[in-house]
């Protein structure tokens, strides 16, 4: 049926009094119901647009943080890798590198692609972390014969006058507490290796044991706010990975680095076991890179190319960072200083001279910063040039007596030196790097400037010290590039000793010495080899020879003393203990030796003399301690003895040679209830011979001659002596008071 046209209606006009009665009306409920069809449409529509929304919350609460939050309660765990480069680890683009636990750190904080260091070497790149000073500031130079002073204030310092528990846990020798790295640390833990009174350069702990020492620590002050240093050093020549590492890779290097990140994930574990993760700062920094044979440089400290300046550098904080961000801006280690206090919200003084990396992570900021870095190590144990240089950018000037020019952009490998061709580029550059050393140079010598009376002291020992300057003038010394066949000589002879082949790298030794006769390091591993093979002599002569040709050099008086000791020259050893004195008065080996000399030639205030300087340098010196507490107590000084042992019970309960000689030392006072108590002690601990005879002695004397006997007669049948008179002593009084006890 055809629908009737509706007729349309003439519209009324509507006043504005009408408008706004309406306005004010209940509005009746629509009667009409949608339509199922239109239903269906309406939640079709409305599906997608809830997904969205939720997605879009989920995606609020639930992302990383993009903004950087300060805080002032923040712990913080610093990570140092020692001789890590950045492209042997998985997130700088490594494809064969195995290192999850680096990556997962730097896709979950702030990675720095192009992180700098200021000098190739461990001590002076570690100065600078921890003050935020340039080396030509701090003044370290080199690694061993260089102390940082107490007047440059640590992060350490900082944290410890804010009231955080501090620790270092320390991998290897070159950033030995004797150092001064230690500032600012309650614990410091760098024991290396057992029952070790001198340390060596060869003086090293694996990660796994980093990390024990460390986790021992962390179970009893985690709830603490904590301030803390991890040192790893493994992937420092020799290449020696442990199992299975060693098996599962073809390069050692690359076993090292992921051994080590296992250990760097462990740290990280036992954060996030504890539930402190969310409430600390992570920081994980190279301290230089490794050459890898690249210029030919197989180690570091050589040159000052980007395979050993270039380091991963990476800060994890889930609360208060941004996650998944990558800062491709040119950085350096002074920044890591500054950067760590502003976090935390603390000020940082005008002195430093690295800048808070913060503006980086917050996107304020993109300019590449301009980075000083040098090398003193040629001139220091080769009487090379030394070798500074600026990092500006893409190009890179390093003042050498062959300067050198490169585009790192153009040229990344650093294969094609521009000077010659961009010489008003280079001009720049040097005028920038002199500036550069100008501002912060601290006005003192990198190297000990000797007095006149240690100058004479040295004279009369028949020592001519050099006096050319290691900084600045070039025109002496010669240029490291022209010495790599020298250089490479000396690697190659320390890897055939490390293999065992010692009469080959007797040979090359020999070869280094008469190539370059001022390079002291041929002398030191060629007087190692003799002494590890006990060659005495031959090693006596070899670093006697290295003195007269290098009387400057402190390592090589340390060796020539040490082997004089053992081939009974007590006075040529002392003499040499006074040259390395003369050239650094804090050197540990010397004191330490010194007073051991003086006390075997019985000259026991001396010897107390130069102990009690070696304490002051290695407080924590277990054997030191040992010799020290011992030559006082035969000096008559039985109570500073005793002090000294009762101490050392608190640190090493376990160890039966402190109890055994305060148990002796308390006999000699006549304080014989302690005395007996602890010999008692030792004799639980680790029973010996002289325990035993010294415990008889004091029961002896207090009437209990039963209990008496029993331990003399365990002396007697324990001791190596041959007939003694104190072994005939022993026997006729035990043959008497057993003869008396049984009548």
């Amino acid at each position: 049926m055809a629908k009737k046209k509706r007729k349309k209606r003439k519209k009324k006009a509507v006043t504005a009094a009408q408008v706004k009665k309406e306005s004010f009306k209940e509005k009746p409920e629509a009667k009409e119901k949608t339509s199922p069809k239109r239903q269906i449409k309406l939640v079709l529509f409305t599906i997608p647009v809830l997904v969205v929304l939720v997605g879009f919350l989920f995606f609020i609460l639930l992302r990383p943080k993009s903004k950087v939050q300060r805080a002032e309660n923040l712990n913080v765990v610093i990570i140092t890798l020692d001789t890590l480069r950045a492209d042997r680890v998985g997130c700088y683009g490594y494809d064969k590198a195995r290192t999850p636990r680096l990556d997962e750190l730097a896709e979950m904080g702030v990675k720095f692609e192009n992180a700098v260091c200021q000098a190739p070497l461990t001590l002076p790149s570690h100065a600078s972390i921890f003050t935020g000073l340039y080396p030509p500031s701090h003044q370290i130079r080199d690694n061993g014969a260089y102390y940082l002073d107490q007047g440059f204030q640590t992060l350490a310092e900082i944290f410890k006058e804010k009231g955080y528990n501090t620790a270092a846990f320390i991998g290897a020798f070159p950033v030995d507490s004797r150092f001064g790295l230690d500032q600012g640390f309650d614990l410091y833990d760098d024991e290396f290796k057992e029952e070790e009174k001198f340390k060596t350069f060869d003086s090293e702990r694996r990660a796994g044991d980093v990390y024990k020492s460390f986790q021992e620590w962390f179970l009893e002050n985690f709830q603490s706010q904590f301030f803390v240093w991890v040192h790893y050093y493994d992937p420092h020549l020799p290449y020696e990975p442990p199992s299975p590492y060693r098996e599962q890779f073809s390069d050692p290097y690359d076993g090292e680095v992921a051994y080590t990140d296992f250990y760097v994930g462990e740290v990280i574990d036992l954060l996030e076991d504890k539930n402190v993760i969310d409430n600390t700062l992570v920081v994980v920094v190279g301290d230089h890179g490794e050459g890898l044979g690249d210029h030919k440089e197989i180690d570091h400290g050589l040159f000052l190319y980007n395979s050993t300046l270039k380091v991963p550098f990476m800060f994890y904080a889930s609360q208060n960072l941004p996650a998944h961000k990558v800062i491709t801006s040119q950085v350096r280690l002074i920044d890591v200083f500054p950067t760590v206090l502003d976090l935390l919200g603390m000020s940082i003084s005008e002195g430093v001279q690295g800048e808070s990396l913060i503006p980086y992570m917050e996107g304020k900021r993109k300019a590449d910063l301009v980075s000083y870095i040098e090398t003193f190590h040629p001139r220091e144990m080769f009487r090379w040039a030394a070798l500074r240089g600026i990092v500006d950018g893409r190009m890179k000037y390093i003042d050498a007596p062959k300067p050198e020019l490169y585009d790192m952009e153009m040229d990344p490998e650093e294969d094609h030196n521009i000077y010659q061709e961009e010489r008003l580029v280079a001009s720049r550059l040097k005028r920038d790097l002199d500036g550069l050393i100008e501002k912060y140079s601290s006005g003192t010598s990198s190297r000990r400037v000797l007095s006149t009376e240690e100058r004479e002291r040295l004279m009369a020992l028949g020592y001519v010290i050099d006096s050319s300057p290691s900084e600045g003038e070039f025109s002496d010394f010669a240029d490291p590039k022209d010495k790599i066949d020298v250089w490479y000589t000396l690697q190659v002879a320390r890897g055939l000793q490390r293999r065992g082949e010692e009469e080959k790298a007797e040979k090359l030794y020999q070869k280094g010495i008469e190539l370059d006769p001022d390079c002291s390091l041929h002398y030191l591993f060629l007087g190692g080899l003799y002494l590890k093979a006990d060659k005495l002599q031959e090693a006596y002569d070899v670093f006697k020879m290295g003195t007269r040709a290098l009387p400057e050099s402190i390592p090589l008086h340390d060796g020539l003393a040490k082997t004089s000791v053992q081939i009974g020259k007590y006075q040529e050893a002392l003499n040499e203990c006074e040259a390395i004195l003369a050239l650094n008065d804090r050197y540990f080996n010397a004191l330490s030796l010194a007073g051991l000399v003086y006390n075997r030639l019985e000259e026991n205030e001396k010897a107390i003399e130069y102990l009690q300087r070696a304490v002051r340098i290695e407080p924590e010196n277990k054997l030191l301690l040992l010799d020290y507490a011992r030559v006082l107590a035969t000096s008559g000084r039985a109570e500073e003895a005793i002090d000294v042992y009762n101490r050392l019970k608190v640190h090493y309960p376990k160890d039966f040679r402190i109890y055994q000689n305060l148990g002796i030392t308390y006999g000699n006072t006549g304080d014989l209830d302690k005395s007996i108590e602890n010999l008692k002690k030792a004799i639980e601990l680790r029973p010996t011979a002289l325990a035993f005879f010294n415990l008889g002695v004091a029961l002896e004397k207090t009437g209990r001659i039963e209990e008496a006997v029993r331990y003399l007669k365990a002396y007697l049948s324990s001791t190596p002596e041959g007939d003694t008179a104190r072994k005939r002593m022993v026997q006729e009084k035990v043959a008497q008071w057993e003869k008396e006890t049984n009548r």
